[in-house]
């Protein structure tokens, strides 16, 4: 089903807003006991090309491999999966990293139970 053409209307307009005016950093919505002090904040980079994820400590939640985290929102999502490299207190079986997928959902690997700090920095290319 597609969009009346209202609807697309307001959704070009809305994304060229975006493209002339700059993007804001968006805060993640956290799932699964993840939080934060600098939860996961992303946003288009000035070119428009690519998303810049970002935190600088987050709290880990439920850390067995494969949890997922968050979900990022339509336009902000990576145009193949892609590994994102971390870093964390306490290492788990193997080195800290997020993995993004094509519908925006992010998981989390490398991670010990008794982490208490999560970071994380990195750019990825989206679809235009």
């Amino acid at each position: 089903m597609s969009m009346p053409y209202s609807d697309k209307a307001l959704a070009v307009e809305q994304r060229l807003t975006a493209l002339l005016t700059g993007d804001a950093w968006r805060t993640a919505s956290m799932i699964n006991g993840w939080t934060g002090g600098d939860p996961l904040h992303y946003r288009l980079s000035i070119d428009k090309r690519k998303v810049v994820l970002h935190t600088t400590g987050m709290t880990p939640g439920t850390t067995t491999n494969g949890t997922q985290i968050t979900t990022l929102a339509a336009g902000y999502r990576p145009t193949s999966q892609c590994v994102v490299p971390c870093t964390a207190d306490v290492l788990g079986t193997q080195a800290p990293h997020l993995t993004i997928h094509v519908d925006g959902t992010v998981y989390c690997f490398g991670v010990a139970g008794t982490a208490t700090y999560f970071a994380c920095e990195a750019e990825f290319a989206i679809d235009i």
